[in-house]
């Protein structure tokens, strides 16, 4: 029982009592990350143009990837989900294929996906203003 109240004194002592460092080294840690990923993604001979088109697609295909993930389990349990495909075209122009070796976006059809990126574009405007 004393070895318990000494480990309580400790950690009360551990997280309430000294100044907290952590909100200072959020940005450097953030910072650094990015840093370290260019500097590889430089080493293997990218630019940094295509760095940053690299980071907006994973951004992209993290909101799409969740939010659909997240749909699809929440219908599944209860009871709504049902398995099927949709059938896309698979062909590409040649001029999708110049604006794609170019890192720019086609936005030639309507999908889903640009309603979840839609949604969370509006969340982030919207919760600057407030």
């Amino acid at each position: 029982m004393v070895f318990f109240i000494n480990w309580l004194f400790f950690m009360e002592n551990l997280f309430f009592q000294r100044p907290v460092v952590l909100p200072l080294c959020l940005p450097l840690l953030f910072l650094s990350t990015y840093v370290q990923d260019l500097i590889e993604f430089m080493e293997v001979g990218g630019l940094i143009h295509r760095w940053w088109s690299e980071q907006r697609m994973w951004l992209i295909k993290g909101i799409t990837s969740s939010t659909f993930a997240t749909l699809d389990f929440i219908l599944s349990q209860i009871g709504c989900s049902a398995p099927g495909f949709n059938l896309t075209s698979k062909v590409k122009k040649e001029e999708e294929n110049k604006l794609y070796e170019d890192g720019k976006f086609v936005f030639s059809t309507a999908s889903p996906f640009f309603i979840s990126m839609g949604t969370i574009a509006i969340v982030n405007v919207i919760s600057f203003i407030f």
